[in-house]
């Protein structure tokens, strides 16, 4: 999709609206895969417009999970 006719983060943001409005905790990945991506310039999709995660990508979203998890669940 053209980002210049499409919102691509539209779904993003409509969901992580619900979850405020309701109370559910959440992590937004998106945010941190963009900025891990950029500074390693690395992709972190498959190719060919395939929106799962590559190995990169999962190995971010890996360590930001953990890292939320140990930020919110665990005592320190």
């Amino acid at each position: 999709l053209n980002s210049e006719h499409f919102d691509l983060e539209l779904p993003n943001r409509r969901i992580i609206e619900s979850f405020k409005k309701l109370g559910i905790p959440h992590l937004n990945l998106l945010p941190n895969m963009r900025k891990e991506a950029e500074a390693i310039r690395q992709r972190v999709y498959m190719p060919l417009g395939d929106m799962h995660w590559n190995t990169i990508g999962h190995r971010i979203a890996g360590e930001e999970i953990a890292k939320y998890i140990g930020a919110n669940y665990f005592e320190n």
